[in-house]
């Protein structure tokens, strides 16, 4: 199951890669194309994805969410994790609306203006940053055993999609 707010560049070659045809690129939304380039290329997906995307995907097989944005972080997606539950949101008003989620300033943050770092100014919701942003970001936390993972992913890097 894949979940994305989506605005590729690259709509054309991911029609191509994944096996479409022109006549059937219209008839694929952006969030269609990324749940079919998850599908096909796993984690990998933000390798291909080019343009302002944010995107969370689950692998049933492998029990792992993908949670990633773009490069540039155009996109933003932000997570919270809490007792015996993780939320997302492409906006950190939908985080506050959940029951459960503290509202309190992230003091830590606050004191240290840690403004390229993937702390919030509200305790326990973290960013997920854009890359070169901080100190080298990426992460799996266990959540909320091991057969059940959180992938923080950087983005995309360019790439040439592969052949069909």
């Amino acid at each position: 199951m894949t979940v994305s707010a989506a605005r590729l560049d690259n709509r054309a070659e991911l029609v191509e890669a994944l096996g479409f045809s022109s006549d059937d690129a219209p008839r694929l939304s952006n969030g269609n194309l990324v749940g079919l380039a998850f599908d096909r290329w796993g984690e990998e997906v933000c390798s291909y994805l080019q343009g302002d995307w944010a995107m969370a995907a689950w692998d049933a097989r492998e029990r792992r969410l993908l949670l990633a944005r773009d490069a540039f972080g155009s996109s933003s997606l932000y997570f919270h994790e809490g007792k015996g539950f993780i939320a997302f949101a492409s906006s950190l008003k939908a985080l506050l609306a959940l029951p459960g989620v503290v509202k309190e300033p992230d003091r830590l943050r606050l004191a240290r203006c840690w403004l390229a770092a993937a702390r919030c100014r509200t305790d326990g919701l973290q960013r997920i940053p854009a890359p070169g942003m901080g100190s080298g970001y990426d992460r799996w936390l266990g959540w909320p055993n091991p057969q059940l993972a959180l992938l923080v992913a950087r983005g995309a890097r360019s790439a040439q999609l592969p052949p069909g």
